[in-house]
């Protein structure tokens, strides 16, 4: 070899001149291409010499490993500028021998370039270090597992004997098992801080610090399980010298979720036993042997001492993914830990509700309106008085919550907003809503849940749920709507003139009312007390009827008096009866009396069309009188067994049933609602009999027959009623008179 041409070339040979190759320059051996120095060589240059390596290991090895097994040996070792290139395809040639058809399979290559990688990464540690020094690649790898990890391995296993008395004590103590060990790799779990700490020192998990609850947060709160791989054969300051695997349950499976190295950087596993292995071997350099040990270890051990789940996280879950949310109401969790982990559990109320009342209308479109007055005066009831809460705990199930939202531990206006807005788009009508939002609706007395009172934050979710959620929801909307006005300046101080001059018809005789159409007032004292109109109808009950309902049975009393032994109290007979007639009646919303007022209206039209012809009076116009009258949203009805005290469980046989129904009337209503009102009650009032016709009529045909009961229910409910013949052409004419005349 003319070693005096390269030195020439690389001595000699100017910066400014462009080399050029010459094929006799790739002649130069190994060894003395390893011992010159280029460092003071250009990059052009550098490349020359490299180009001249490949082509000399071309030239003598392509006819034997062809050329594309050259080329894939010449990709992986330009990093090392083509140092090993030449030993590479030497190994190979020799495996050849004269059989020159023979095909390199990946792995083949893939073993020859993984040697060479890590020959180049602990060459300083080996004591052959040149790899040229070596026959072939198993040679070599004997070489690397000799010299640099058995020895590491020894050293490691000498380390962990010298802490071995710490070791022994926690294993001893139940808070780490070794679960896998072999040449190479040791496994544990640890099921406490301290051994966490331990088996995970000199990494960054946070599993593994001193100075946090982060293995108990996990652990405990969260059910996770941890399994911590140490690779002997590794520095102590390499990425993968320890992993840690993080474990989960799924519906009662195992789940491997993440592996994280030294660093904790997280690589994610998600999938079972040989997703653990495959993600071992690929992110973390071991052996498919090693990766298939120690993941069928760890997933052995797994099933058989899986995570201990407090259920903390797994309410977290549910409660952070919206599964207790509706209606007016939202929920918020974390999960965490100091001495023990904990979940934190708040509660936001956003209450929206679409402005109907005519006044508050009228006011809002007048634009000297005092909007901030108006949010301001209710954002004081809802934090600083009772009145209203009092007022709508009345009508809407709020008991629960209501200290909680009046309170609002003390944070006052940062946890209560209050706005009127219009939601109409441009050139639209308005539209105006009402909102109130609570953001912070916390129980002081369960604020923080842990996995032993678990159950007070499954009670806080079901109480608020059941209060604000779409069970309350549209009990809420009203109890709003007929209450909050009240509190609007204008509106309680200004706009009620119309209410107090309609009271005081009732309370000066105005309108003659009887025992079965009546009014209350709350308070007599205060002009702006509400009124509430009452009609009721009564009917007697058949005694079969009494017997079902009280299953009773005849008997006769110490003055010989028929009487019923009731084996059903009062209370639950009148359960019997609201149920009986609840379905396809709606009682809820008073169905009876709809059904009734609906019929005596149509055929007091249908009598009128027929006698329009007749002389009531030049006072009198058919189109304004005869308006059909709505029933009020604030209608209320009541069913109940009325019956003569019982006396040692003996009752009467002349029992009713007695249907009441009630209007209430707020003092805010606009003078058009009042209007309405009035005529839905004058109606009643005036058609009283004709009305009490149809509900006995009613009561027979939708009572459900409670298939259910022990007995069946008999046919035939109520006593003959005097009303029945009372549509008679001549006495209703003389009903509805009345009704045909300008009031």
């Amino acid at each position: 070899m003319n070693n005096k041409k390269w030195r020439s070339f690389f001595y000699e040979l100017e910066e400014t001149q462009k080399p050029k190759f010459d094929p006799s320059l790739s002649l130069i051996s190994e060894n003395i291409f390893d011992s010159l120095d280029l460092t003071h060589l250009s990059e052009s240059e550098i490349v020359l010499l490299m180009e001249g390596r490949k082509e000399n290991v071309l030239k003598k090895y392509g006819n034997i490993l062809g050329l594309d097994t050259i080329q894939d040996l010449a990709d992986f070792d330009e990093q090392y500028k083509f140092k090993h290139l030449g030993w590479m395809a030497k190994t190979l040639a020799n495996e050849v021998g004269d059989d020159e058809d023979i095909e390199y399979p990946e792995e083949k290559i893939e073993t020859i370039t993984s040697a060479v990688s890590d020959f180049v990464r602990y060459k300083d540690l080996m004591k052959k270090k040149d790899v040229n020094m070596y026959s072939d690649v198993n040679e070599l790898l004997d070489a690397i597992k000799e010299d640099v990890i058995n020895r590491r391995i020894r050293k490691a296993r000498k380390e962990r004997e010298k802490g071995r008395h710490v070791s022994d004590q926690l294993y001893d103590s139940g808070q780490a098992s070794v679960i896998y060990e072999d040449d190479q790799y040791f496994v544990i779990r640890p099921f406490t801080r301290d051994s966490s700490c331990y088996f995970g020192s000199k990494t960054s998990w946070c599993i593994a610090q001193e100075h946090n609850q982060m293995f108990a947060q996990y652990t405990e709160g969260e059910g996770k399980i941890f399994y911590f791989i140490k690779d002997d054969s590794k520095r102590p300051d390499d990425y993968n010298v320890k992993m840690s695997v993080e474990i989960t349950m799924i519906n009662e499976e195992i789940s491997f979720d993440i592996i994280w190295d030294r660093h904790n950087n997280p690589i994610d596993v998600g999938g079972g036993a040989s997703e653990l292995a495959m993600t071992l071997m690929d992110e973390f350099e071991m052996s498919h042997e090693s990766a298939e040990g120690v993941a069928s270890a760890i997933a052995e051990h797994a099933e058989m001492n899986p995570p201990e789940n407090s259920g903390l996280s797994d309410l977290e879950e549910r409660i952070n993914n919206g599964e207790f949310n509706g209606g007016f109401v939202s929920f918020n969790a974390y999960l965490e830990s100091y001495d023990t982990p904990y979940l934190s559990l708040t509660a936001y109320i956003n209450f929206r509700m679409p402005i109907e009342n005519q006044r508050m209308i009228e006011l809002l479109d007048n634009d000297e309106f005092d909007h901030s007055g108006a949010e301001e005066a209710i954002w004081e009831e809802l934090t600083e008085n009772e009145e209203l809460w009092e007022l709508i705990e009345g009508d809407a199930t709020i008991s629960f919550s209501r200290d909680m939202l009046v309170d609002l531990n003390g944070c006052g206006a940062e946890c209560v907003e209050v706005s009127i807005n219009d939601n109409a788009l441009d050139n639209e009508p308005a539209e105006y809503v009402l909102n109130i939002k609570f953001t912070n609706v916390q129980d002081e007395n369960n604020s923080y849940i842990t996995a032993d009172n678990i159950h007070e934050a499954e009670n806080f979710l079901e109480e608020m749920q059941e209060e604000w959620g779409e069970r309350n929801e549209l009990d809420l909307q009203e109890a709003f709507a007929e209450h909050v006005y009240r509190f609007i300046p204008q509106i309680a101080q200004e706009g009620a003139q119309e209410f107090r001059n309609l009271k005081q018809k009732f309370m000066t005789g105005t309108y003659e009312l009887n025992d079965n159409v009546w009014y209350t007032v709350d308070d007599d004292t205060d002009e702006n007390s509400d009124l509430n109109l009452m009609a009721e109808f009564k009917f007697e009950f058949t005694k079969e009827m009494l017997d079902w309902l009280f299953d009773g049975e005849e008997m006769r009393n110490a003055s010989g008096n028929n009487v019923m032994k009731a084996r059903r109290n009062r209370r639950d007979a009148n359960t019997v009866l609201r149920a009986m007639l609840s379905p396809g009646m709606g009682t809820e919303e008073t169905g009876l009396l709809d059904r009734a007022i609906y019929n005596v209206y149509q055929n007091a039209v249908a009598f009128a069309q027929k006698q329009l012809k007749l002389d009531f009076g030049p006072d009198f116009n058919f189109e304004d009188d005869l308006v059909f009258p709505e029933t009020p949203s604030s209608t209320n009805v009541r069913v109940a067994i009325e019956v003569a005290a019982e006396e040692a469980g003996l009752v009467p046989y002349s029992a009713n049933l007695a249907t009441t129904f009630s209007i209430y009337i707020p003092f805010h209503k606009s003078e058009a609602e009042l209007s309405a009102i009035m005529n839905f009650f004058l109606f009643i009032k005036d058609n009283y009999d004709e009305i009490s016709s149809y509900i006995y009529k009613y009561v027979g045909q939708y009572a459900s027959k409670m298939t259910n009961m022990s007995q069946p229910r008999p046919d035939q409910i109520l006593r003959e009623d005097v009303y029945l013949d009372i549509l008679d052409t001549q006495t209703f004419l003389k009903s509805i008179k009345k009704q045909l005349r300008k009031r």
